[in-house]
């Protein structure tokens, strides 16, 4: 399949524009996909790699037919399956949905409808191809799709609601809509970015079987070049929508031709396990136990009578020294973000005992952080974190304002001290969070929290969501924050490529269950625990260095 002449898809001189909202943009035009050439052949899988920004997801749409309202193709040519389909009206593309063309969005719970149960929505993708098909045919197909995506029980899960399925789930029941009619073509428009690295390995192997099965060729588009080196046969390589980079994967991992695409490969976690241990430890690192987790069990009430209480954490025990990063790894649902909400005094816990500098937290919990100049937590989503009504000068300040902390003008000074602490410029003091990027996002919460100057932070999940790039520079403002200020960081994640290079210590929970407690560099050299060995073989792109962080031969 490989060596047939015909690519599946091609593309020549794809231009993008989205309508112009400016004067400015009216007069320098406002393409965002400029002049990109590239082809994919059946059975294989070209990764379009690049920034948030880059245009990766407005070709994805624009070679399915999909650009929003106010986008157009103003230049060159989409050929699919032998088909020219650039110039198609929505009508005319309207039979190659599904049976040509399959597209797996990146976010679930935006794509799936809430209020509808799955089999409801599977059953209406596969009818939407063949009207002819009756419902109960299309039920047996849906069943059938379930199955083939490795959901267990799948006509139990039929009846169920987006929000009763995990985020693996969710995502296989995204891939089973896309090949209901038996596409040649999908794209993966960063199906896997938020999940855990175990649940990203199986999604991605079942999309490598659909592959080889079926024959599909795959344009996976990602930001993550560890997983486009372990996933892909070919990369194109994207910056500000121009192609800077289309090549075979081992090919451009042994010598890559742009100084972009070297730099992507440098912010790869894999390329440099120990990358931020030249920034430093703050002078103050002690012994001394800053917060103390001792026997903590958090049980969840049941719904119902005939319910048991579910148990969220299980004689959790752990001590973060002062001036240390110490991460907590584990899956989705493991308990990590119950564990942060209960050190920052914001759960209740049913047992056990929380001290954090000192101070022993109530069982009880609490509504607000009584105490934010010890300990503050920053949440995983900055967008969703932040009131999108404020500005950034009003988020930054309202902790100052919540501590009746100093008159009008001294908090407008310290809201400006906390955006250079983390490198973001004054003008953007009257944005909103609409109005920013993610990595400002970011930098906004992280601002926030640093106005009143705490000692700890708790971190969850901070760079999930970020470009590799991005990530690289909100952990470098990180570890320069601690050695400056004297920081303690709790780092929630489930990315162990990254905790590899920044924690000093690791725990690692299981359903609740403390598993394994260790230095980093012996639980990553030598891990006791069944589980946390089988965290670390899914981590994406252990090959793809050696131990100079210099790329290897594909």
């Amino acid at each position: 399949m490989a060596d047939d002449i015909a690519p599946l898809l091609e593309v020549t001189g794809l231009s993008v524009a989205y309508a112009a909202r400016s004067r400015r943009e009216r007069r320098e035009g406002a393409d965002v996909v400029h002049g990109v050439s590239l082809s994919l052949r059946h059975g294989e899988t070209l990764a379009l790699v690049g920034e948030s920004g880059s245009g990766k997801s407005t070709i994805a749409r624009a070679v399915s037919g999909l650009l929003p309202a106010g986008a157009r193709v103003t230049g060159g040519r989409v050929r699919l399956d032998g088909r020219v389909v650039s110039g198609l009206s929505a009508r005319e593309w309207r039979p190659l949905r599904g049976r040509t063309v399959g597209y797996v969005p990146q976010d679930p719970l935006s794509s799936l409808d809430p209020l509808q149960r799955v089999g409801a929505q599977i059953v209406e993708a596969v009818r939407a191809v063949d009207r002819r098909t009756s419902r109960d045919a299309a039920r047996r197909r849906a069943i059938e799709l379930l199955d083939r995506v490795g959901i267990p029980d799948p006509e139990a899960r039929l009846r169920s609601y987006p929000h009763e399925l995990s985020g693996g789930q969710l995502q296989r029941v995204l891939i089973a809509i896309a090949i209901a009619a038996d596409p040649v073509f999908l794209i993966a428009d960063e199906p896997t970015s938020a999940l855990d690295v175990t649940v990203q390995k199986r999604i991605l192997d079942l999309l490598d079987d659909l592959r080889r099965e079926h024959g599909l060729g795959v344009l996976f588009i990602t930001h993550d070049l560890a997983l486009a080196y372990e996933r892909s046969d070919h990369v194109a390589v994207l910056r500000g929508g121009v192609l800077l980079e289309h090549r075979a994967v081992a090919h451009m991992l042994l010598a890559p031709e742009h100084e972009y695409t070297a730099r992507l490969l440098a912010d790869v976690p894999a390329s440099a396990p120990h990358k931020y241990a030249q920034r430093g430890a703050p002078s103050a690192s002690t012994d001394e136990t800053i917060v103390l987790v001792r026997d903590v069990h958090k049980a969840f009430p049941p719904r119902t009578p005939r319910e048991r209480p579910v148990v969220a954490l299980e004689s959790v025990s752990l001590d973060v020294r002062a001036g240390s990063v110490h991460a907590i790894v584990g899956e989705s649902g493991s308990g990590k973000t119950t564990l942060a909400r209960i050190v920052a005094g914001l759960s209740p816990f049913s047992r056990g005992e929380v001290v954090v500098r000192g101070r022993a937290l109530s069982p009880a919990g609490a509504r607000f952080n009584a105490h934010p100049e010890d300990l503050l937590l920053v949440y995983q989503n900055a967008l969703a974190a932040l009131d999108p009504r404020f500005t950034v000068e009003r988020i930054v300040a309202e902790p100052l304002e919540l501590a009746h902390a100093g008159g009008r003008a001294e908090r407008r000074r310290r809201v400006r001290e906390a955006l250079d602490s983390v490198a973001l410029p004054h003008a953007l003091l009257h944005r909103r969070p609409i109005e920013l990027s993610g990595g400002q996002r970011q930098r906004v919460a992280l601002a926030r929290s640093m106005v009143l100057a705490p000692r700890v932070l708790v971190l969850d999940e901070p760079t999930s969501a970020l470009d590799v790039s991005v990530q690289s520079r909100i952990v470098e403002l990180l570890f320069d924050l601690r050695r400056e200020r004297e920081l303690t960081y709790l780092f929630i994640s489930h990315d162990l490529g990254l905790v590899r290079q920044i924690a000093d210590h690791v725990s690692v929970l299981q359903n609740g269950v403390l598993v394994e407690s260790a230095p980093a560099a012996a639980l990553f050299d030598a891990p006791r625990h069944e589980y946390t060995r089988r965290l670390l073989d899914a981590v994406p792109g252990q090959g793809l260095f050696d131990g100079h962080g210099e790329a290897r031969s594909a």
